[in-house]
């Protein structure tokens, strides 16, 4: 700190006493009392009319950083106060002058804001509607402004992004350090990948959230929303088995980033269950041959919060089988009516064995009858959905036929023409 005058006798600026310096840690006060006394003529305040300051105070700091803070309060101790009119002190400091009152001064002077740092929202957010873009400012300067900007890409996240957009700014004020800015998304270009940033007009310190070139994840912004999912498969009330084709459609505008979950309702915890997630299409088939439950059916929209769900509907994959008291051929052999021999193969399939074609004048037909057994959830069956068949003949085995129905019904007739010599039938139901 040093003070300088300007003499009575001497023309210019003169240095006073040799000037005070000072070591002190960041944000201490101390009282420096400047060698002027009005005993000493050359410290007498001349009124020279000209405008001119007659004390010039300097205050300079050795290796100043970009936080560093001036604060200073100057006060005249004259035993001979101030006049009428109050003296000036010209006060000047590395970044500007101040031209202040001599009986108090406080005063800060910085270089400007040293660090910003957004808060809101993290990298990697969704927004929609009106959002409060917030951020942080370490060691404000006075004056500033800090303008918000952004850029995006309707294309994907990694973009391409187009150059920086003007969105608003806030000034700077005294003693703050948290700041917000509303954005209204929908005043935005329209659903995108976006990334913002706050700069201070003082210097060059900014902060940016969302930005790839900076290893960041964008802001998703979209206003889209899916309203209703309508479930057409499966129905309320039916009865299904082995795979079910769980199919449905939208109301509204999926979101860019959209995906679906489906899940299943197990009665004895009263619970959901999850059967999928991150789906993008509007069907899923689920492979359910390994239960037999009564169940509800339930899609979520992830992204939009939006749900639906089925009514109750029966899984029974208790395995159809054949009668085998049913099993007859006709016409009878020579010798009588033949009760074929039915039996149950290694793989499971039924197998209906048969004598040789020389015992019949035509080619018999074979009869049986297919049931389906009752659901061990609450009696219910699926019903019989087909019959698959195929025939061994002497050389050979011929391919599947199917033999399918319509309904829910719990027993189907089937009656199959050996139409060649054959030894047996195979049967899948």
């Amino acid at each position: 700190v040093a003070l300088y005058r300007e003499s009575n006798s001497q023309p210019g600026w003169q240095s006073g006493d040799t000037p005070i310096t000072l070591s002190l840690p960041q944000w201490s006060e101390n009282k420096v009392i400047l060698p002027l006394s009005d005993s000493d003529p050359d410290a007498a305040i001349p009124d020279d009319d000209s405008g001119e300051n007659d004390f010039y105070v300097v205050i300079r700091m050795s290796e100043a950083a970009v936080n560093d803070v001036i604060r200073a309060e100057i006060r005249n101790d004259l035993s001979n106060p101030a006049g009428s009119e109050p003296e000036r002190i010209q006060f000047n400091s590395d970044s500007g002058e101040y031209l202040v009152g001599t009986n108090q001064l406080a005063i800060i002077q910085e270089a400007g804001a040293t660090s910003l740092f957004i808060t809101n929202p993290s990298a990697g957010d969704s927004w929609s509607g009106t959002q409060n873009l917030a951020w942080t400012v370490a060691d404000p300067a006075f004056p500033d402004t800090y303008t918000i900007e952004y850029v995006y890409s309707s294309v994907s996240e990694s973009g391409p992004f187009g150059g920086w957009t003007n969105l608003g700014s806030v000034p700077a004020v005294s003693g703050q350090t948290i700041y917000t800015f509303p954005v209204n998304t929908g005043s935005l270009p329209g659903a995108g990948w976006y990334a913002f940033r706050v700069v201070s007009s003082n210097t060059p310190a900014e902060s940016r959230v969302g930005d790839p070139d900076e290893g960041q994840e964008p802001i998703l912004i979209d206003n889209n929303a899916i309203t209703a999912i309508n479930i057409s498969t499966p129905v309320a009330g039916q009865k299904y088995r082995d795979k079910i084709s769980i199919q449905w459609t939208i109301e509204g505008t999926p979101k860019l980033n959209e995906t679906y979950s489906i899940d299943y309702y197990r009665e004895e915890t009263a619970a959901w269950e999850p059967l999928a997630i991150g789906l993008t299409d509007l069907s899923y088939d689920w492979s359910a041959s390994l239960m037999n439950r009564r169940t509800r059916i339930r899609v979520v929209a992830v992204s939009s919060g939006v749900e639906s769900a089925t009514g109750n509907i029966i899984i029974d994959n208790t395995a159809p089988f054949l009668d085998t008291e049913s099993v007859s051929i006709s016409p009878d052999t020579p010798d009588g009516r033949i009760i074929p021999d039915v039996s149950r193969g290694n793989d499971g399939r039924f197998k209906i064995f048969v004598t040789s074609s020389d015992w019949y004048t035509t080619h018999p037909t074979v009869s049986f009858t297919v049931e389906d057994l009752a659901s061990v959830t609450d009696g219910s069956y699926a019903g019989i959905r087909a019959v698959a068949y195929r025939i061994n003949p002497s050389s050979g085995t011929s391919g599947w036929q199917v033999r399918t129905f319509t309904g829910n019904n719990q027993s189907e007739n089937v009656s199959i023409p050996v139409d060649f010599d054959g030894e047996g039938i195979q049967i899948d139901v």
